[in-house]
């Protein structure tokens, strides 16, 4: 690279001088961009001037844009930068920059490549390798391991290209890939080429995209201009950077081939073509078209990959299509926009990004021209520099993507509309829709054939089908150049979507369109329909119209089928005749040809249910899987609960219930007026309790989403009291009622006694009725206290005021302080002495034996008075604004430990401080083990304990101690300790029923049931089996295609998701 671009990267302008030589002309300089890091040599470079900046490409996950911006260069850089000066001589280094900047605050060392490239190569290669289960695992142990996010984005990225599963399990494509010495995109681009038969153009647009472009700048501006005007007017019409690059190889190759290389030079000149990169270019082509032979995508001996994988490589529609399954979903869309000066043009990515081709494009500035006629912009990197600017771009129209883009589905609410890659695309009518959707899955079934076994000869099968695009492809390039489309374009009635019927739809489609002259150009082709072929050629609404001679494209003779049984197809020997049924009402089953036995298939008013010997059958929907139930068992069956739902049929030991609404719940009977059988009553009501003569009928009303409770009682049934404002009180004789809480339950005093009352101290809090033989205390709010009077009452007085003091003595004087730590409320006193100051800021108001005040310092605290064999102890603030404390206690005071510390006592009651990691020492015996479990936390204290076993694992806060043989080991506290089962038992394992709980093992001689976590809940399919689904998702249900699958989100934490089927459209919660 540095041979090849050197004088791009250098201008030396330095020559040895002659020793002792000092003249002006001796001073010479070099301009050297970061290439100059290498091991090159000047002898004359004895200064460097470093900008300490480099430009450097990083690809940013979250918009999937390269971002080329000048950034800080690394330490490391610097220094190899620092190298150039002083090879042969003594040398100096500037650098624009402070060097407490360049130590501090530069890098040590340059981004390591997988943090700042795409990954999609290297996600490939693991998946190929099976290097672990996810390819995120295993980058985590890289020394310096790329950001999640990237390597979920290249995972996403190569689902949809193709390459991978969704279970991370590489596909015949992704394998094929895998082994490509190209991005992925390419190489998808390659064997898709390879597969629509115009390999030739593909593998010079592939050389192209994996190096330099072939188009040069002139230093001469003239000059420069006159080739960007050549080069448009040979391939402006295109409107593609990758068709335009083919063409011009071929331009250049074809004076070359012949050996005229004047005339190749000539094309370089005029059209500004760099012959080094086009001669680079052949080379790539080679040894793309070798390893397409390896595999069997191409002939070796043939030129350009043989015939048979070149018989549309002048179709540059096609070519288009093969551009967009590499490219795809780097793609924007072409939006029309208005302002007061008038319409223009704009292009909007994926990510809702304002982009514009880069300026080197033949698309730069055109979207005045194309906008109208094209909705799409195909590009192969997208970087950001002063805007974002899409490089090697190619439009296209609707068709490519919906043939060859992501993934095409049918939206459920409007099925004329179709999706791909959250794209919408608007069809005439759900009929063309359907159309269009077959024909994809038709396509993208032959490509997976092929991609699967590329030595298959699918040439019978494939050429009527790629015939048939084609056809569709020049339909639509008709409208786009502004020719007349027939304005009513048919639409089909879903027919038989077999590898050979399909192109005869197509054809059918081409040859109605063939009959009018007169319509608007639209780009939307195919989707833009009207009628039904059927009804033209006189079928019914409940028959298919089916081709009886084809070729190549277009019928020459139908007939009318039921939609029930499909289009006929003559199979080959060996081969059986297989039949899809209806997959929808208005669908026609499919019927093809098949060289294994045919599959079972059941159709849109069927469930499919396996046997006793695994043997697979249909059964209506309305009457459910079959179930073989022993002779002592009742049979029973739960109908439908909607349309396309499925009936479900099972075993009971006792009757089957009854068959209940929705607001109903099914009761057992109890031999009385409804026998032995049960029935329904209202959910609100509950089922009946048989109660004894002596027993209450007790009931207890509904709850949301729960069915009504009657029940039995030996005493009167408790009332139904509202729990927000109400509260359960008892009578006398036993009975309860219901009182206002803040009321509260009353009470029954005597004469002697006083009836108090405490109202309510908070909202939701309960009043309090009590007896007293003193008179009520008068009730304070929070800013008073209660004080003793002379009398014994008590009375509320203010806080700041504190309780006032009674002074009988005439020398006696009434003191004051203001509120105060630590109470902070007012304090009043007699005192023979002056009354002294209030306290200050450092220190507290405490009162002493004889009811005075005195100011003690915060650290010390207020004294205490103990008794004799007391101990008087002391603890010190436990921060800076704290007070201190002091009390009394029997037994000796623990030592001030510090936070990091506890206080340990031993035998004689003596406490000392030790580390909590460490925790209090033990005495153990000679035969016992000195134990210890570690602190799980950073205020947590370490535990120490003698045992006669040995010590068991010391676990970590999320793990748990299992048993192991004569020890134990830890396990993570969601897997639980593991059980040990006989051989005929089941080992069952329930998760954890919260976050911090442990999970259970054990051991059963039945299956095990299905255990659900705390955030989920027990569904039951079709086929009877439990399973579990997210609490707020709720279980699931199968409904027809025609109609809307519902969902009515739940209501607060614990509620359940509730999904249903409606012919109509789901309304919206406002």
């Amino acid at each position: 690279m540095i041979r090849n671009r050197l004088s791009n990267c250098f201008d030396p302008r330095l020559r040895p001088t002659r020793a002792g030589h000092q003249s002006i002309q001796s001073i010479r300089g070099s301009l050297a961009c970061w290439q100059a890091e290498t091991s090159i040599t000047i002898d004359d470079v004895t200064h460097v001037i470093d900008s300490c900046h480099v430009k450097e490409t990083r690809f940013s996950p979250q918009s999937s844009t390269s971002v080329f911006s000048t950034v800080w260069v690394s330490q490391a850089a610097a220094k190899q930068r620092a190298g150039r000066a002083g090879r042969t001589r003594p040398g100096v280094c500037w650098r624009l920059c402070r060097p407490d900047f360049f130590e501090k605050d530069l890098p040590k060392y340059t981004l390591c490549e997988m943090q700042r490239t795409p990954l999609e190569e290297l996600v490939l290669q693991l998946r190929l390798l099976e290097l672990g289960d996810h390819p995120g695992d295993f980058l985590r142990r890289a020394p310096e391991p790329p950001a999640l996010e990237a390597v979920d984005r290249a995972i996403r990225a190569l689902v949809a290209i193709g390459a991978l599963e969704h279970s991370m399990a590489l596909t015949p494509l992704g394998f094929h890939l895998a082994h490509m010495p190209v991005d992925v995109r390419i190489g998808k681009m390659l064997i898709y080429g390879s597969l629509c038969k115009c390999l030739a153009p593909i593998l010079t647009i592939a050389a192209c995209l994996s190096q330099r472009s072939p188009f040069i700048r002139s230093f001469n501006r003239s000059k420069e201009e006159q080739q960007v005007s050549e080069r448009k007017a040979a391939w402006g019409d295109l409107n593609s950077d990758q068709l335009a690059a083919a063409k011009a190889y071929d331009k250049y190759q074809e004076p070359k081939s012949q050996g005229d290389r004047e005339s190749a030079w000539y094309v370089c000149d005029r059209f500004g073509l760099s012959s080094s990169v086009l001669d680079d270019v052949a080379q790539l082509r080679q040894q793309f078209l070798r390893h397409l032979a390896e595999t069997g995508f191409a002939e070796a001996s043939g030129e350009d990959g043989g015939e048979k994988v070149n018989v549309y490589r002048k179709d540059l529609s096609l070519v288009r299509c093969v551009l967009c399954a590499g490219l795809f979903p780097n793609v924007a869309q072409v939006q029309r926009q208005s302002n007061a000066r008038g319409t223009y043009s704009i292009f909007v990515s994926r990510q809702q990004e304002r982009c514009a081709p880069h300026p080197s494009s033949l698309n730069f500035k055109q979207g005045s021209e194309f906008a109208a006629n094209h909705g799409w912009l195909l590009f192969h990197d997208k970087v950001k520099t002063s805007q974002v600017y899409l490089h090697d771009t190619t439009l296209v129209g609707s068709l490519p993507i919906l043939l060859f883009g992501g993934e095409l589905k049918i939206l459920p609410k409007e099925r004329n509309k179709v999706t791909v890659d959250g794209m919408v695309f608007e069809a005439k009518d759900e009929k063309a829709a359907v159309l269009f959707k077959e024909l994809r899955r038709e396509l993208d079934r032959l490509l997976l054939l092929k991609v699967a076994n590329p030595l298959e000869d699918l040439s019978t099968t494939a050429e009527p089908l790629l015939l048939s695009v084609t056809k569709l492809l020049q339909w639509e390039d008709r409208g786009s150049s502004g020719k007349k489309i027939p304005p009513q374009a048919t639409h089909f009635t879903p027919t038989a979507m077999g590898s050979v019927v399909l192109p005869v739809l197509a054809g059918i489609l081409l040859a109605e369109c063939s009959k009018f002259e007169d319509a608007p150009a639209r780009a939307s082709s195919v989707l833009q329909t009207s009628h039904q072929v059927a009804t033209t050629q006189g079928c019914k609404s409940s028959e298919v119209l089916c081709a009886g001679s084809f070729y190549p494209v277009f019928p020459w003779d139908y007939a009318c089928f039921p939609l029930s049984e499909g289009c006929p197809v003559a199979c080959g020997t060996g081969e059986v005749v297989c039949t899809t049924p209806q997959m929808c009402e208005n669908c026609s089953a499919v019927k093809y040809c098949s060289k294994q036995p045919c599959p079972v298939v059941c159709s849109y008013q069927e469930l499919l249910c396996e046997g006793e010997s695994s043997a697979l059958s249909c059964a209506p929907l309305a009457e459910g899987c079959p179930v073989g139930c022993a002779q002592t068992d009742y049979q029973c069956r739960t109908p439908a609960k909607c349309p396309g739902c499925a009936a479900v049929n099972w075993c009971s030991s006792g009757p089957c219930p009854a068959l209940c609404e929705d607001h109903e719940v099914s009761c057992p009977g109890h031999n009385g007026s409804h026998g032995n059988s049960s029935f329904c009553v209202p959910s609100s009501r509950g089922c009946p309790a048989e109660c004894k003569d002596h027993e209450y009928h007790c009931h207890r009303p509904s709850k949301k989403g729960e069915a009504g409770l009657n029940f039995c009682s030996p005493i009167p049934c408790a009332p139904s009291c509202n729990k927000t404002t109400e509260v359960v009180c008892g009578s006398s004789n036993g009975a309860e009622f219901c009182m206002p809480k803040a009321h509260g339950c009353p009470v029954n005093c005597t004469k002697p006694l006083h009836t108090c009352y405490s109202p309510p101290p908070c909202e939701n809090c309960t009043g309090i009725n009590w007896c007293s033989k003193e008179e009520c205390p008068a009730l304070c709010n929070e800013g008073e206290i209660s004080c003793t009077s002379h009398n014994g009452t008590n009375l509320c007085v203010n806080r700041s005021q504190g309780c006032p003091a009674s002074c009988h003595a005439k020398e006696e004087k009434p003191c004051h302080w203001p509120p105060q730590p630590p109470n902070f409320q007012g304090m009043n006193w007699c005192s023979l002495e002056p009354c002294p100051a209030a306290c200050n800021e450092t220190e507290l108001a405490c009162t002493k034996e004889d009811g005075t005040g005195v100011c003690v310092a915060k650290a010390e605290g207020c004294p205490v008075h103990c008794h004799d064999g007391e101990f008087t102890c002391h603890q010190p603030p436990p921060h800076v604004e704290g007070y201190g404390s002091n009390w009394c206690s029997t037994a000796p005071c623990a030592p001030n430990c510090t936070k990091e510390e506890v206080a340990c006592g031993n035998d004689e009651k003596v406490y000392s401080c030790h580390k909590k990691s460490e925790g209090c020492p033990v005495k153990c015996s000679h035969h016992e083990h000195e134990c210890q479990s570690a602190a799980n936390c950073t205020d947590c204290v370490a535990v120490n304990w003698c045992s006669t076993d040995p010590c068991p694992s010391t676990c970590k806060a999320d793990e748990v101690s299992c048993p192991h043989g004569n020890s134990t080991l830890c396990r993570p506290k969601a897997d639980g300790c593991p059980a040990h089962c006989e051989k005929e038992q089941n080992s069952c394992f329930t998760p954890p029923a919260c976050e911090g709980c442990v999970g259970m093992h054990w051991c059963s001689d039945h299956l095990c049931p299905v255990v659900c976590n705390s955030t989920e809940m027990g569904c039951l399919a079709e086929n009877g089996t439990e399973f579990c689904v997210a609490t707020a998702e709720g279980c699931p249900v199968s409904c027809r295609e025609e109609e809307y699958v519902c969902h009515l989100a739940p209501e607060c934490s614990d509620c359940v998701g509730t999904n249903w089927c409606s012919q109509s459209p789901c309304a919206t919660t406002m």
